[in-house]
């Protein structure tokens, strides 16, 4: 009994891989678009890793006025990724893929 629950979660975590890969397989070679402008291209606030910033002030998240956000954990990613990375599109596309992949996996889990 215990192998076959095994393999079956085995299955069922493949199926869950295979989807979300496939459902953000297209964004891999696109390039920055729409917001990605302001709150990471021109955002100077991700340049340069400021933990209690991003954090503390909502304004960090975008370089236009009004749009200010509380999304500490999307900056904190952009600008960790832009440290390795700098502006490589494809890699930002491939790190979300990776935490959509780990979100799915935990709602497995639970």
């Amino acid at each position: 009994m215990m192998a076959h629950s095994s393999a079956q979660r085995a299955k069922t975590l493949l199926v869950i891989f295979a989807v979300v890969v496939l459902a953000y397989a297209n964004s891999i070679h696109d390039t920055f678009h729409l917001d990605d402008e302001h709150s990471l291209v021109a955002n100077p606030h991700i340049r340069q890793v400021d933990i209690a910033g991003l954090f503390s002030d909502p304004q960090m998240f975008s370089r236009n006025p009004g749009s200010e956000m509380y999304r500490p954990l999307v900056l904190i990613s952009y600008a960790v990724t832009y440290q390795f990375f700098a502006y490589n599109a494809r890699v930002y596309h491939l790190f979300n893929t990776g935490i959509h992949l780990l979100v799915a996996f935990g709602l497995y889990g639970l």
